[in-house]
């Protein structure tokens, strides 16, 4: 089933809003993650896939 295209400016039709107006006073942007993040995320993801190695469905 294929989805239908979104439209940005369908929120600002319905709601009245754009996306620049619609931020909250006080409320940080998200950050991109840090490379001490992802290098500890990619030793995580090794760990769990070496707990598969050797697993079987038989």
């Amino acid at each position: 089933m294929d989805q239908a295209p979104l439209d940005a400016s369908a929120s600002r039709d319905v709601f009245g809003i754009d996306g620049a107006a619609a931020r909250c006073p006080g409320v940080a942007e998200p950050a991109e993650p840090s490379a001490d993040l992802l290098d500890r995320a990619l030793a995580g993801w090794e760990r769990f896939l070496s707990t598969l190695k050797g697993a079987t469905d038989g």
